[in-house]
């Protein structure tokens, strides 16, 4: 952890979200030090989502140990595989998960 992750890790506060959020739970992903674009990546991920849910939805926050990392705002939503991206492919993903 650097400086930076200890001061907000020890320093947080509740914060009353009013927005349509998305919680991502990084409990198995999320490790301190990690790029911005690992961590964005993580976040992505690939969700299954209503598509009623991701009309509300404005922002995705990243989320590890109570404590907020890093919010997204949404601008588009893609199919998994769609896009590129440093991790798996939906059917990888798909098929670890049987």
């Amino acid at each position: 952890m650097d400086l930076n992750q200890t001061i907000s890790r020890y320093s947080s506060k509740k914060v009353n979200i009013k927005e349509k959020v998305l919680l991502i739970k990084l409990s198995q992903t999320f490790r301190y030090n990690m790029s911005p674009r690992d961590l964005y990546e993580y976040t992505r991920g690939i969700w299954v989502i209503s598509e009623k849910r991701r009309k509300q939805v404005k922002y995705v926050f990243a989320v590890y140990d109570g404590v907020i990392q890093e919010t997204y705002k949404v601008l588009n939503w893609y199919k998994a595989g769609e896009t590129f991206s440093v991790r798996k492919h939906k059917k990888e993903w798909d098929e670890n998960q049987r």
